[in-house]
């Protein structure tokens, strides 16, 4: 189902979803959100501001091992070697908890300076989220900012807003 309705999104030449059509064909001048899937099927929301681009994950060549747990590793993408975090590892602080996963996109993710990959098991869609319609949540969970309602299909689920800036400090110090 998640397919079918990104294959109007997915660039004819490579097997890639196109940010720039995702986001454009759902822009206004509120928040905007790339949903992707996580650890027991829960919804995530990156900020599209600090996205580049999606890629798929099985194309690429990638160099492995890092005392991170998180850190795959290095990947090529296009002539630029970018450091790979598995999403749900960082979440999750194990690899126990990706035990029979598939993952199979790397979001492109580019701000405060850095620039790197982030392993997600499927992409969902773009949504608005308005700030109103946010919750905080830092207070329990460091990793998150905050939690909102959206539309999946014709359901309504929560989804956590990742933060960042954690991120990249537990990246790259």
């Amino acid at each position: 189902m998640i397919e079918e309705e990104l294959s109007a999104f997915y660039d004819d030449d490579e097997d890639e979803i196109d940010i720039v059509k995702l986001v454009t064909s759902n822009a206004n001048d509120a928040n905007q959100y790339l949903v992707f899937k996580g650890l027991e099927n829960q919804y995530y929301g990156k900020n599209v501001s600090k996205i580049e681009e999606i890629v798929t994950y099985k194309d690429l060549n990638i160099l492995k091992g890092y005392e991170k747990e998180f850190v795959i590793g290095t990947a090529d993408v296009r002539g630029e070697m970018l450091t790979l975090v598995n999403f749900d590892i960082w979440m999750c602080g194990s690899s126990a908890c990706t035990e029979g996963k598939v993952y199979q996109f790397v979001i492109i993710v580019a701000f405060g300076g850095y620039k790197f990959g982030l392993i997600v098991q499927d992409v969902d869609s773009i949504t608005t989220i308005e700030q109103s319609n946010m919750q905080d949540s830092s207070s329990g969970n460091t990793k998150t900012t905050f939690v909102s309602k959206i539309m999946v299909g014709k359901e309504e689920k929560l989804c956590t807003i990742v933060d960042s800036d954690k991120i990249i400090m537990d990246v790259f110090g």
